[in-house]
């Protein structure tokens, strides 16, 4: 279906330049937009998306729509703007999107609202009000029985335990989003929860079994074609390569993930992989590079109020003082 769509996304641009009209109704715009929610950001389109969010959401005969379609469509401008590393745009549009579902007594859409909201606090260190937004949106589904949506929730949720130094909890359910994915054949899903229990493993200084779990979720989003989960693993496996001694392989590999995530303008992910660069630098005994990406890291980061990306920074910043 990503390639079906690849073929057709000149066909859907015009389209949505179509729903711009103000003669036409608003409720198309908000309609087609909602409905690319998945396939921008794995295509890496974010600013585009997010533009055409923007004008499909302010049309004037959508603006105080209250229907299915505009909470649909907040909720995929949210998703954008969080991926950017906008969180200021993001919150809102969440939480305008949830109040709209529970206005419509929309569970399966205010379930979604609530966990896109969740990873908008947890990336910004309020993890109990991100664990309280996971926990909430996970009842919802198992009360519709929706098991496909049960995995990703569980995948956030052991992301969260993990943060909080449980890690067999973390592991738990890691493992258990795992089962389900591969049960349902969801191969995207499936490289999600092999990335984030390569986190775990990492976290647990279990090196090895890190670098086979990234590297096997590097192998499917590859197959996928998905370049911003690519940049992820790619800077997972720069990790661990520092942490295994190979400080060459490790700048090879962030900075293969920090190209990307700067073709994609990824806000969030390019200061961490500036930082893991930095890192790599800094081990190969070049400072002047190593201060340069650290502070260009620091700055990354302040700018799109991430608390704990800014703590790293800091922090990496003192060991290059001290060396």
């Amino acid at each position: 279906w990503l390639a079906t769509l690849d073929a057709e996304y000149d066909n859907l641009r015009q389209a949505l330049a179509f729903c711009r009209d103000e003669s036409q109704p608003g409720e198309l715009g908000l309609r087609l937009s909602a409905a690319l929610w998945n396939y921008w950001p794995q295509r890496g389109y974010f600013t585009e998306g997010r533009a055409y969010y923007a004008a499909a959401l302010s049309h004037p005969d959508a603006i105080a729509a209250h229907t299915l379609a505009r909470a649909d469509a907040l909720n995929g401008a949210g998703m954008l703007a969080f991926y950017q590393g906008d969180y200021a745009a993001a919150a809102p549009l969440h939480e305008e999107g949830l109040a709209l579902c529970r206005e419509l007594g929309n569970k399966k859409g205010a379930a979604m609202a609530l966990a896109n909201r969740a990873n908008v606090s947890a990336v910004q260190g309020d993890y109990a009000g991100a664990r309280a937004r996971y926990e909430e949106a996970l009842d919802t589904w198992r009360e519709l029985n929706e098991k496909k949506r049960i995995a990703p929730i569980l995948n956030n949720l052991g992301n969260i335990v993990t943060e909080q130094g449980d890690y067999e909890t973390a592991r738990r359910l890691q493992e258990e989003s795992l089962a389900l994915e591969r049960e349902f054949g969801n191969r995207q899903g499936e490289a999600i929860s092999l990335n984030n229990l390569g986190i775990l493993a990492e976290e647990r200084g279990h090196y090895p079994a890190a670098r086979a779990l990234y590297e096997e979720s590097l192998s499917i989003h590859r197959e996928l074609g998905m370049r911003a989960s690519q940049a992820s693993n790619l800077c997972g496996l720069g990790n661990i390569a520092i942490k295994e001694g190979d400080p060459q392989l490790s700048y090879n590999l962030c900075l293969e993930s920090l190209t990307i995530r700067r073709e994609l303008g990824d806000r969030w992910g390019t200061p961490i992989s500036l930082l893991s660069l930095g890192v790599a630098a800094l081990e190969l005994g070049d400072r002047p590079a190593a201060r340069s990406l650290l502070l260009e890291s620091l700055t990354g980061h302040q700018q799109i109020e991430n608390p704990l990306g800014i703590s790293a920074a800091l922090g990496s910043l003192a060991t290059y003082a001290g060396n």
